[in-house]
């Protein structure tokens, strides 16, 4: 039997029932079970659970996660009680099958009810529907009235411009998100306006997330830009993995020697 099917029937035992549809996205090593349920906000949220084969050895990953605003993706470490690892390692076949069949006990035993938890966002003051469409119908206005006000050169590099991005978010962290929100806009349409400069772009509005999102080539790889949540996320923990996520968006500037 492959991998897929033992995975299939073991957890789908557990989950199907509960409105989980199997799903073997990549056609390779990671084998999902995904259903969406509102929560109190009546948000549709999307509650995921899979199996992932590591690329490097025979160790196989559980996660659960939610696309709830601000909930981070849990592996067994995370929300089994007294857990230390995140992989478990097979040596055969059947021990491919003992390892489903824990699985399939953890999620019936604690990733439920962890799910369930997982499905409210973990903070109210966050972007909300309106001002997505505002960003996605506006975008080009907003940013090039902030370079205006702001005096920023129109041929500013995609490095300088994200340094720009750190020092607005460093001097306003310790301001109420009410007193940023406006900021976050203008930085979320900065940014976007100088992807588009950049790279092939589009914008879409995904109707079941209600964000509006950038997606740009960088050769050959596609990436999404969520930039209100991006630029949100990064104010709030800009002296932790906020400076971490501009450091890194810094470094690569995508490794484009013209940004």
């Amino acid at each position: 039997m492959k991998k897929g099917q033992i995975i299939k029937k073991i957890l789908g035992e557990v989950l199907e029932p509960l409105g989980f549809i199997y799903n073997n996205p990549s056609g390779v090593n990671v084998w999902e079970f995904k259903r969406n349920v509102k929560n109190k906000e009546d948000e549709d949220i999307e509650q995921l659970v899979f199996v992932q084969k590591s690329r490097f050895s025979n160790q196989l990953f559980l996660e659960i996660r939610t696309n709830a605003y601000g909930q981070m993706p849990k592996r067994i470490s995370s929300f089994v009680p007294g857990s230390k690892y995140s992989a478990v390692s097979y040596e055969s076949d059947e021990d491919f099958i003992r390892v489903i069949k824990i699985f399939a006990d953890v999620v019936k035993e604690h990733g439920l009810k962890n799910l369930e938890k997982m499905i409210e966002p973990t903070s109210n003051d966050r972007p909300r529907e309106d001002d997505y469409l505002k960003l996605l119908n506006n975008h080009v206005q907003i940013a090039e009235d902030f370079i205006k006000k702001e005096g920023i050169p129109e041929d500013i590099s995609l490095r300088d411009a994200i340094d720009l991005v750190y020092k607005a978010l460093c001097d306003n962290k310790d301001k109420s998100y009410g007193e940023v929100k406006d900021l976050l806009m203008d930085l979320g349409a900065f940014y976007t306006y100088q992807l588009e400069k950049h790279y092939e772009s589009r914008w879409e509005y995904r109707e079941e997330k209600k964000k509006a999102i950038l997606i740009f080539t960088n050769g050959k790889h596609q990436h999404i830009c969520l930039a209100l949540d991006f630029m949100t996320n990064c104010w709030r923990d800009i002296d932790g993995k906020g400076i971490n996520k501009l450091q890194l968006l810094r470094e690569e500037a995508f490794i484009n020697a013209n940004c």
